[in-house]
């Protein structure tokens, strides 16, 4: 599977084929699986001009949000934000001798500030994502059963990279010989 990092963040519209939004609140639902009705809310007002909603989930749980609402690749390019801003950080740190007591400090901020951009992008993100694979699944097949069917197996969200991390996290420690 190719990812295009130029234009993850831009419009459906913009990619291969005509994106519209989604007026049969089937196939949203579908696609949103759990909390769909606080998903339809915003979709509708996102597509009639709102696009400055605040997802608290994103903002409390971070990149795990990211995971639970199979938004992968957003994730992907989320990640290497993280890590060239620490670079980034720690080389600040460094260049102008900054203590422990302001380091953490500016820590606290970094990640509150960062909570937010997180929280106020997630839906916009979540849409976007919603509008391109709702339209290639509707362009894909014409039989409602299937439509259905792949609509929830491709949103939705997902606990399996949980259960993956956990399981990780689990041979980590036994192969470390760390008590638990």
């Amino acid at each position: 599977m190719k990812i295009d990092f130029l234009n993850i963040f831009k419009p459906a519209t913009y990619k291969k084929g005509i994106f519209f939004m989604i007026d049969d609140e089937r196939y949203l639902i579908a696609y949103f699986g759990r909390q769909s009705d606080y998903y339809l809310e915003k979709y509708k007002a996102y597509h009639q001009g709102d696009r400055t909603t605040f997802n608290i989930g994103p903002f409390l749980a971070g990149v795990f949000w990211f995971l639970y609402r199979k938004l992968y690749k957003q994730l992907i390019i989320v990640m290497i934000a993280i890590i060239v801003l620490g670079f980034i950080e720690v080389l600040l740190y460094d260049l102008f001798d900054i203590g422990d007591d302001t380091q953490n400090v500016f820590d606290f901020l970094l990640t509150w500030v960062f909570g937010g951009i997180l929280g106020f992008l997630g839906n916009r993100l979540y849409f976007e994502q919603a509008d391109k694979k709702i339209n290639r699944i509707l362009s894909e097949t014409s039989d409602e059963d299937e439509r259905i069917r792949n609509l929830t197996r491709a949103g939705g969200v997902s606990w399996t990279p949980f259960v993956l991390l956990g399981l990780l996290i689990v041979a980590f420690l036994v192969l470390n010989n760390t008590d638990f």
